[in-house]
């Protein structure tokens, strides 16, 4: 039953979308049969269009490779720093523990740690 209803909200979503999509083509086929200007200048113009959004989708492209790379220069970094830091710190932690008494919970996890005072 729940099958049923998810294909019927796929259909009322996609439904829109593509009347959408439909209509915009429709549209579109009529304002180059019904433009003014002759066949010639209008592919030139639908040329010149192609080429600037062409152009323009290649400039966003490589700006946001850009500022991924950036990004995940400086998460590498960082990761790097977290993981050095989580090592110092382990290290640090098992020079404190050898000086230190077990407490009850070291002695359960680790029985052979000797006990606390």
């Amino acid at each position: 039953m729940d099958d049923i209803k998810q294909g019927n909200e796929g259909a009322r979503v996609l439904g829109p979308i593509l009347g959408f999509a439909l209509g915009a083509l429709v549209g579109g086929g009529l304002a180059l049969l019904l433009a003014p200007a002759s066949g010639e200048t209008t592919r030139r113009r639908l040329g010149s269009a192609a080429r600037r959004m062409s152009r323009d989708a290649r400039q966003a492209l490589d700006g946001a490779r850009e500022t991924v790379g950036a990004a995940a220069n400086d998460l590498g970094g960082d990761v790097k720093a977290a993981i050095d830091a989580g090592r110092e710190a382990f290290r640090h932690e098992s020079e404190t523990n050898e000086t230190r008494p077990v407490s009850r919970i070291g002695q359960i996890v680790n029985p052979t740690a000797r006990p606390s005072l």
